[in-house]
This record gives structure tokens, C-alpha cells and sequence, in this order.
């Protein structure tokens, strides 16, 4: 039998997830360009758009620390499985929000009228064996290539049709989107603008999501064993 695709069924949990997500990644852009305005006015659109780039991209990653940190606390708390439900509408959100930063990273080429340098950029391989000076956008590249397979499969059809075990083992795969992401901050943002906000949030965002897996693991452990007694 083949696998029947039927449109979300949207309900009232469903409806109220979203709008908080929507409402807490546009209160943290509008928040994050009013303060970065305020503490270092924009002097050109360049200076305006990339202002537009960086909020964009931390709200993306801090939103993916997010989504990595929902299974572990899950299996610490069951509170928290009311936000399980219905993650998958969290990475979809998640990936709108990163092609809000391509774009204005694509803009801010436009304005500069630098196109073809970011073609030379990501076509210069002898930079691809350096650390400092690495090509860290084509990292970008490979975790919204990796985003956007999920997201495109994160109806229930392609559930049923990829069958449980490919699904999940496809959807793993936001494990090695947020290590390219980070990576792409670590060799770009981090190094470019030496901010002492990028460095604090990335070491904080790791240390978190490790912190939860270390701790969730340790608990299931414990069950395992409790159980074969």
C-alpha cells in the first residue's frame, strides 16, 4: 500500500506553538537589532544589512540549540514533552529564519556590488586547506542543504513512505547541521568580529546541549539496568 499524503491538521496546541516561536525568534531579532543599533549605529545600509545578517544567524543557531535540546530534556522531564510534540513545526521555523540570513548575506554582496567575490570565495581551493582564511560559508551552504531535506521531509507521509528507521536515521542528520553551523560561527563571525557575544554563545550552546545529552544518557542508563534486575 502506498502512503497517502494529507495536509497538517493544524489544532489548537498546534496553533499556540507557533505563534510562541514566531513571537519569541522576532522579539529576539527585534531585540538583538535595537541593541547592536544602539551600541554601534549603522553607518552605511552595508553596516545595516550585516547587522540584519548576525541577528538573523544567532537567532537560527541559538533556535537549533533549542531543537537538540528538547529530545534529552524530554527523558529528564516530562514536562517538556509538550514541546517534543510538535518539533518538527520548530525546524521549519528554524529554516525560514536561516534563509532570512542567506538572503541578507546575498543583499549585503549586492549592495557591496561584490557578487562574483563570494563565487571566487567558495571556488578558491588552495583557502580550503588553511584554518585561518577557510571558505566557512560553504559550511553555511552544507547545513541549510541538510535543514532544508529535513524540513522537506518532515511530514508524516515522508514518515510512512521513507518507513520509521530511514526517517529517523535521515533526521539524525540536524546532528551534523549544527556541527557545520558551528563551525561556520567558529571560523567566520568568531574570528571576523572577535565579539565576545559570539564566542559566549557558542561555547553555551555547546556546553548545554552536551551537558543534556551526558545527563539524559546517564538516566537511561540507570533505567536499562534497574530493568534487567
Amino acid at each position: 500500500m502506498g502512503a497517502g499524503f494529507q495536509a497538517v491538521q493544524w489544532n489548537r496546541v498546534k496553533i499556540i506553538y507557533d505563534a510562541i516561536v514566531f513571537a519569541c525568534a522576532i522579539a529576539y531579532v527585534a531585540t538583538f537589532l535595537a541593541i547592536a543599533s544602539w551600541m554601534n549605529p549603522p553607518k552605511n545600509a552595508g553596516e545595516a544589512i550585516d547587522l540584519r545578517i548576525r541577528a538573523f544567524g544567532t537567532c537560527a543557531f541559538i533556535m537549533m540549540t533549542v531543537i537538540l535540546s528538547i529530545g534529552p530534556l524530554t527523558r529528564l522531564d516530562r514536562r517538556f514533552r509538550p514541546i517534543l510534540y510538535n518539533r518538527r513545526h520548530l525546524g521549519v521555523t528554524t529554516l525560514c529564519v536561516v534563509l532570512a540570513h542567506v538572503w541578507f548575506m546575498i543583499d549585503w554582496y549586492l549592495v557591496q556590488n561584490a557578487l562574483p567575490n563570494l563565487a571566487n570565495e567558495l571556488t578558491d581551493w588552495t583557502s580550503y586547506g588553511k584554518f585561518i582564511g577557510f571558505p566557512f560559508k560553504v559550511l553555511g551552504i552544507a547545513a541549510l542543504a541538510v535543514m532544508f531535506l529535513m524540513a522537506a521531509t518532515s511530514h508524516d507521509y515522508w514518515l510512512v513512505f521513507l518507513t520509521p528507521h530511514v526517517w529517523k536515521w535521515l533526521h539524525m542528520a540536524v546532528y551534523v547541521a549544527y556541527g557545520l553551523v558551528a563551525m561556520h560561527v567558529a571560523l567566520g563571525a568568531m574570528q571576523d568580529e572577535n565579539s565576545l557575544f559570539v564566542t559566549i554563545m557558542l561555547v553555551a550552546a555547546f556546553g548545554t546541549v552536551t551537558t543534556l545529552h551526558i545527563l539524559s544518557g546517564r538516566r537511561e542508563r540507570e533505567t536499562d539496568v534497574r530493568r534487567r534486575r
